[in-house]
């Protein structure tokens, strides 16, 4: 699932969490007698014992706290964090280049 986190100014990703966010309503109204358990979409497939193995945290426990504990899902965490400082720095320097560079 997409993160709302990790949308940030991208009409795409803000596209396809809308949809998303649809489906798994549909989902929650069809089938309330089930646990349903929303996992992260991750960059890449997961292959692998020890991918599996990583992954399979996400059922047992929020991405959020996975995420706090380390591993990829840190890695993770350090990229969206980076994506974001670079979205700002992106903005300065449009806003720079819309004023004339001043």
């Amino acid at each position: 699932m997409i993160a709302p986190e990790e949308v940030g100014a991208s009409r795409l990703l803000a596209a396809r969490a809308r949809m998303q966010r649809k489906y798994l309503d549909q989902f929650y109204d069809l089938y309330e007698d089930f646990h349903i358990v929303r996992m992260p979409l991750l960059e890449e497939e997961i292959r692998g014992a020890e991918a599996l193995r990583s992954f399979s945290k996400f059922l047992l426990e929020p991405p959020t706290a996975v995420r706090a504990a380390g591993g990829a899902a840190g890695e993770h965490e350090a990229l969206v964090a980076e994506a974001a400082a670079l979205r700002a720095r992106l903005a300065e320097v449009e806003a720079a280049l819309a004023g004339g560079g001043k």
